[in-house]
């Protein structure tokens, strides 16, 4: 299932900047899908990723919001600190 049309790529990471989390729908590995969001250092800059793998048929995006949180709270751990939050 991997993206291989650059223009679905570019709005598929768009559309992940603008929620905060990337979906992975079966690109790595057939049967799989995981929510991912970044880690963010003091200078903003990504330092790491935290993501949750499942089943792709169990993977709930209801889990994105505490995904996002763990991520957000990791990064203020590194010194990063946003004006919206």
């Amino acid at each position: 299932h991997t993206l291989v049309d650059a223009q679905q790529l570019w709005r598929d990471a768009s559309e992940a900047l603008d929620r905060g989390y990337a979906l992975d729908n079966e690109e790595a590995e057939l049967g799989v899908g995981c929510i991912a969001t970044p880690v963010l250092n003091a200078d903003g800059k990504m330092a790491a990723g935290l993501s949750v793998s499942a089943p792709i048929e169990r993977r709930d995006r209801a889990w994105s919001a505490p995904v996002v949180a763990a991520g957000q709270k990791l990064s203020a751990r590194l010194g990063y600190y946003s004006k919206s939050h």
